[in-house]
Parts: structure tokens; C-alpha cells; sequence
């Protein structure tokens, strides 16, 4: 019974005394608010260079039916060019879908020449080119729409980075 007496005496000394070591303090999110947006003032008004807010308020004047014909022609090209662009668009889209496509396999040429000769480049790991010739595929070149080039990439165990890549110049 002692023993129980003790400890809630003890404990509600401890509660005193973490009650009055607290630091945190309430919190007004009215003043907090205020406080802000006086902040936000302040910076709208050093932006304008001006130390008070304005007294009058000019009211708006009134749009010359010039400027707002102006306006509308430009927001109505601008839409015409908007949806003349998605009708382009749409329309190469199915003429792609519409035609037949063929593929080409081209082989390049060999990194070494066949002749006897030495190269004038010398081997490096890190740069290659790639020669290949697509003049003998199509002599008509409008009927070429589209070449992609396909690059078998294997994984070097004995790299010491994690990243490859591969550009491309013409």
C-alpha cells in the first residue's frame, strides 16, 4: 500500500515537472495567417518599389473594339493552326497504316578492308564506325519513309561503369 502511494506521488511529481519543461507553445493560425500574408505584402510592394499601397485604384479602361478584333484573330488563327496541325497528323498517321511496310536488311561493311592495306585508323574501344551503303536500296528517295538502324549490344562483364551508350551522328 506504501509502495503505491510513493509511486503515484512520484509519478505525479514527474508530471509537474515535465509539464514545466515543455517548450511548445499554442499555436493561432489566425495571427499565423496574417502574419503571413503581411509578409507577402511586403514583398509584392519592395518588388514595385513602393513603400505603401496604393491609395485609388484607376478603374480599368475601356478595350478599343480594335484590339479586341485583334485579339480574337489571333486566338482564332491560332486555333485553326491547332487543329489543322491534329488533322496532318492523323492523316499520316492512317497513310502509315495504310501502306504496305517493307524492310530491308543492309549488311555493313567489314571494320578491316579485304585488301592487303593498312588502315589509317586505329582500333579503339570506345569508338566504331559504321559504314553501310543504302543508295542500291531505293533509287526513288520519297518512297523511303523511314530507316532505323538496329545495334545488337552485349553486356561487357569487365566494365567498370554501369553505363553504355551509343551515339549517333550522320
Amino acid at each position: 500500500m506504501n509502495l503505491c502511494i510513493v509511486s503515484l506521488l512520484l509519478t505525479l511529481d514527474l508530471a509537474t515537472v515535465a509539464l514545466s519543461l515543455s517548450t511548445c507553445s499554442t499555436l493561432d493560425m489566425d495571427q499565423f495567417k496574417k502574419k503571413r500574408i503581411e509578409a507577402i505584402r511586403g514583398q509584392i510592394l519592395s518588388k514595385l518599389k513602393l513603400t505603401n499601397p496604393p491609395e485609388d485604384f484607376p478603374e480599368p479602361e475601356e478595350v478599343s473594339r480594335d484590339i479586341v478584333a485583334i485579339y480574337n484573330s489571333t486566338r482564332d488563327l491560332l486555333q485553326e493552326k491547332a487543329n489543322h496541325r491534329a488533322a496532318t497528323c492523323e492523316r499520316q498517321r492512317s497513310e502509315e497504316e495504310y501502306y504496305a511496310k517493307e524492310v530491308h536488311k543492309i549488311d555493313m561493311y567489314p571494320f578491316y578492308p579485304s585488301e592487303n592495306v593498312i588502315s589509317a585508323t586505329h582500333f579503339n574501344p570506345y569508338f566504331r564506325r559504321l559504314t553501310f551503303d543504302v543508295s542500291s536500296m531505293e533509287k526513288n528517295a520519297s518512297n523511303l519513309v523511314k530507316a532505323e538502324l538496329r545495334i545488337f549490344r552485349l553486356q561487357n562483364p569487365v566494365a567498370r561503369v554501369s553505363e553504355q551508350r551509343i551515339e549517333l551522328y550522320q
